[in-house]
């Protein structure tokens, strides 16, 4: 009986102690846009705005919408940047910001209206822009 105790208490012994192991909090998952295109430009939609990732039109006078399917056009990136057709540019309430290097080396733009949502102008957004004559931005 002794023996049995012992081989017992052995084997309690040398059974390791269960790994505890914590799992990180996982970020929610990040809303996938549906792309689309419409007039000259292609968009990614996402629940609550859309955002312009491309132009795809040649006329010189350019206008960004307010909205896209019902939802405000919020940004517009880069994608003016180097453009050589463009001469105006009309740039709706609801985007807010204007990014560097928005309209770099656009060398015939000369003209630009802003209508009231732009809070930030990038660092070198008009850069190289030697037409431009006119910058509107209302007092808002």
């Amino acid at each position: 009986m002794c023996a049995v105790m012992l081989f017992s208490f052995t084997a309690c012994l040398a059974t390791p102690e269960p790994e505890v192991t914590t799992v990180p909090p996982t970020e929610a998952p990040k809303e996938l846009p549906v792309s689309g295109v419409e007039g000259s430009y292609k968009f990614d939609e996402y629940s609550d705005h859309v955002v312009l990732t491309q132009f795809i039109g040649k006329a010189p006078n350019i206008y960004i919408p307010d909205t896209i399917k019902g939802k405000p056009v919020t940004d517009f990136g880069t994608i003016f940047k180097g453009s050589l057709t463009i001469e105006s540019i009309h740039i709706g309430k609801n985007c807010t910001q204007i990014v560097d290097n928005a309209f770099t080396d656009c060398y015939n733009l000369q003209r630009v209206q802003i209508d009231g949502g732009i809070r930030s102008i990038g660092e070198l957004a008009f850069f190289g822009c030697q037409a431009l004559k006119l910058i509107y931005i209302p007092s808002s």
